[in-house]
């Protein structure tokens, strides 16, 4: 188990450098790092929480798990966070600052935050375009404010470069899992705990990985592999994965959000940040927290489940996440229409571990893969 708290302990200890607490999936993370600050994305961070005494007190019960893992991750360790950031992305980020801001007035601290916010970007404006701009100029003159440094084009470049390099390894690792080389839980661990760590750090982590599998073996496809396309906000459990891969599924493609969502679209290298940022965004792999790209969710799977060469699909449902259930119906009728086998498992905050629940519907959809 990596010890989160001695990690972010490290940041402060390395110069004292500033960690932004990230609570979008998709942060404008260049700009951070150019900055000197140290941008950690905070999701799937569950096993980093060892007990929630104080999520309860300032959250309703029907709160999506993340929003309770963020609350309690904060106010946990917010000694180590210097500024948390959000944007637009669905109603619980966009109000859980201020609650968490009340938590932390208990202990007599308080975060800055940052926010910005993400227009509708469908089409090619200039009016749009210009407003991305000044929010993104806002953010990088605050950032200069806190920080002490000066923006420098070549610095912001040289991240992006190196962001793009980690979004090609990511992109690397996951047709890795797709051809058996190594385990989609592995793959998963590696990318959600580099979140914590700077981008040159998650470099050298993912390189030496790769040394370690070069020679793993790629298994060839028979008639029993159940090749499966995994889609949703988080990843299952690691014992929910562990149970799939053993009844013989083998994940060869994902719509992880925080996974294949983060890193499979890589930016043009820009100097201008607000060109960057207008590429990033409007081009962004379709998400439902990406709420102008809602519309080319459906037909963005069923595209990648062909390419894919896909037998089935499996729909991760984080419990109160009404952004990812407004499309599940016509993503199940279109997989229908088009003979591909679903199945939908909803996981909530206190069964998230619960591999027994699961069991039966999972070994059902095995028997149902088999006859197809």
């Amino acid at each position: 188990m990596v010890d989160i708290e001695k990690i972010l302990k490290s940041h402060q200890d390395d110069d004292n450098k500033k960690v932004v607490g990230c609570f979008p999936l998709y942060p404008p993370l260049e700009i951070f790092s150019s900055l000197g600050f140290v941008p950690i994305t905070l999701w799937n961070i569950r096993k980093y929480i060892k007990d929630y005494s104080e999520k309860d007190k300032h959250l309703q019960s029907y709160v999506c798990s993340i929003g309770h893992n963020l609350t309690e991750f904060v106010l946990k360790y917010s000694q180590y966070l210097s500024l948390i950031f959000i944007y637009n992305a669905c109603d619980t980020i966009r109000n859980l600052p201020e609650i968490i801001q009340e938590g932390l007035k208990e202990k007599n601290r308080k975060i800055p935050i940052s926010q910005m916010h993400i227009p509708v970007m469908q089409h090619e404006n200039d009016s749009i375009k210009n407003y991305l701009g000044t929010e993104i100029t806002n953010l990088i003159i605050q950032l200069e404010e806190m920080s002490g440094n000066n923006f420098e084009k070549d610095t912001f470049v040289k991240n992006i470069k190196l962001y793009n390099k980690v979004r090609k390894y990511y992109t690397q690792l996951e047709n890795y899992v797709a051809e058996g080389r190594i385990s989609f839980n592995k793959f998963s661990k590696i990318i959600h705990e580099n979140n914590f760590i700077p981008v040159e750090d998650q470099i050298s982590k993912i390189e030496g990985f790769i040394d370690e599998i070069k020679d793993n073996r790629m298994e060839k496809d028979d008639q029993k592999l159940k090749k499966v396309f995994l889609s949703g906000i988080l990843p299952p459990s690691e014992k929910i994965i562990g149970f799939m891969e053993d009844l013989g599924f083998r994940i060869v493609a994902n719509d992880i959000a925080s996974l294949s969502r983060s890193y499979s679209y890589i930016p043009e290298i820009n100097e201008n940040p607000s060109e960057f940022y207008w590429d990033f965004y409007k081009n962004h792999i379709p998400c439902s927290t990406l709420l102008y790209s809602s519309d080319d969710r459906v037909s963005y799977v069923m595209d990648l489940i062909r390419r894919r060469d896909a037998n089935g699909h499996i729909f991760i449902g984080e419990k109160f996440c009404e952004y990812e259930y407004f499309e599940l119906p016509y993503l199940e009728k279109t997989l229908k229409k088009a003979d591909i086998p679903s199945l939908s498992l909803e996981f909530s905050f206190d069964d998230y571990e619960n591999v027994e629940a699961f069991k039966t519907r999972i070994e059902a959809f095995a028997e149902v893969l088999d006859e197809n």
